[in-house]
């Protein structure tokens, strides 16, 4: 909280008002949410009834890239932005800019505790395997859109997934660090999700164009993707950053590195374990891409064999080629037989909560 000390509030019986020229505006409940650069209030709109969260930025920069990201990209995938707030009002009392978004119910770590909460990394999935999918899918059509307008995330992970009870899905939220493609960026990473030339980067404080490309957000998937179809960490229950690093940059095996006696023996699905050997792998160049994962045998064809898959994913790859039939297609065009359920009914997400709502917040 002590980068933002000039935030203010006040009881109002049950709810409480910020001292904003938004006042009249929104409504804050609960306590402000505390992130590594950004704190976030939860409100409701006073005219629309919406719930909203209003993002407070620690710099400028942040701020600046979050709010062109938010308007260059469909609400479809990311929050949709209600209105910044910004101007001599807000300096003036000691605020810095901030922005009023959609609000989502639930992070990705939230919603796989599943209805008895439960669920989760380390114990075991608290969703059904079609629901686990389909979230991972849904995460999918979100990376495919934001790479086609050349954004990378940077800082894919859990907390940053969340469900949208409006939308019916979930999308990506903290585009704080969004920036595109190349661009000579201050460093970023969360170790736990992030590729080597991002922790390079990181530590060696120095800006790195090469380490901001959509394959980052590839290894930060594939990371998640273990995570939701195994119930446990990647790195472990609790593993020392000095492990994590060594794995990362070569100096012993990755979890996923050792065939048949690698983590990846968690994963039920060959597929799935196929996937994640492409997503988490050191060369960049080598990582799947997400349009190529979105039409993924795991998601599309419901083939259970090495060798269909196989045959399903060379031949999609062979259309998302320059001049193949699905080139440059966006998510929930042919090639998804799941897109169904993630659109309405079916066995998805959103059906999944029907029969267990996530937790309420706010």
């Amino acid at each position: 909280m002590a980068l933002f000390p000039s935030i203010r509030t006040h009881s109002t019986d049950s709810s409480v008002t910020t001292q904003t020229p938004s006042a009249s505006r929104y409504k804050v409940r609960d306590s402000p949410l505390l992130g590594r650069h950004s704190v976030v209030l939860l409100a409701k709109n006073v005219y629309s009834k919406a719930r909203v969260a209003i993002k407070f930025h620690a710099t400028r920069q942040q701020y600046e890239r979050e709010k062109a990201a938010l308007r260059a990209l469909s609400s479809t995938y990311v929050p949709a932005l209600e209105e910044p707030l910004e101007g001599p009002e807000l300096a003036a009392m000691g605020l810095p800019p901030a922005l009023v978004m959609e609000a989502g119910r639930c992070t990705l770590t939230e919603w796989l505790r599943g209805p008895g909460g439960v669920g989760g990394a380390g114990r075991g999935p608290g969703r059904d395997l079609l629901a686990l999918k389909s979230a991972l899918h849904q995460v999918l059509g979100a990376l495919v859109h934001l790479h086609s307008r050349r954004l990378v995330h940077r800082d894919l992970k859990p907390a940053n997934i969340m469900w949208f009870d409006g939308a019916h899905r979930f999308k990506l939220v903290d585009l704080a660090e969004a920036v595109p493609v190349g661009e000579v960026a201050p460093p970023c990473c969360t170790p736990l999700y992030s590729p080597p030339e991002q922790l390079r980067a990181a530590l060696e404080g120095q800006a790195c164009a090469s380490a901001v490309t959509p394959a980052a957000d590839m290894w930060a998937f594939g990371v998640v993707a273990f995570e939701v179809l195994s119930g446990s960490r990647f790195y472990g229950p609790s593993p020392s950053l000095q492990a994590v690093l060594e794995a990362v940059f070569g100096h012993s095996p990755l979890p996923c590195e050792g065939g048949e006696a690698s983590a990846l023996a968690g994963v039920e699905l060959a597929q799935a374990r196929r996937l994640i050997a492409h997503l988490v792998v050191r060369p960049p160049a080598q990582r799947w891409s997400a349009a190529t994962c979105h039409r993924n045998a795991l998601f599309a064809s419901g083939d259970d064999t090495d060798q269909r898959a196989r045959a399903w994913d060379a031949r999609t790859q062979s259309e998302l080629r320059p001049g193949g039939v699905g080139a440059g297609a966006g998510p929930g065009r042919r090639g998804s037989q799941l897109q169904p359920s993630l659109a309405g009914g079916g066995a998805g997400p959103q059906a999944a909560q029907a029969s267990a709502s996530p937790p309420e917040r706010g």
